[in-house]
């Protein structure tokens, strides 16, 4: 019987590790600064035109505000149905 317990224990164990591991490959997403013009679509145009779209929460709802200015912006690239979404982290307005 206390084997049987022990063993269930261990497979909990495995399987709350094994969540946690997993998990951390989203937590450990990567930051990536960009350099671009914010367009009234909710999108910045970089260079060498690649397109983001601007995720929709606060910060890219202040920066979609910056439309036809040149921003630098630090946030996580999300790929979403084949489009570039960027989580804005910061971002700084340029000459």
């Amino acid at each position: 019987m206390f084997q049987k317990v022990r063993c269930f224990v261990c497979l909990g164990f495995v399987l709350i590790m094994t969540t946690v591991l997993i998990s951390g490959v989203a937590w450990g997403a990567s930051t990536v600064t960009i350099v671009g013009e914010v367009n009234d679509d909710f999108q910045i145009i970089a260079d060498g035109d690649q397109v983001y779209e601007i995720m929709t929460d606060d910060n890219g709802e202040e920066l979609a505000g910056h439309a036809g200015e040149k921003v630098k912006v630090a946030g996580e690239i999300v790929e979403d149905e084949g489009d570039r979404v960027i989580k804005v982290l910061s971002y700084e307005v340029l000459e």
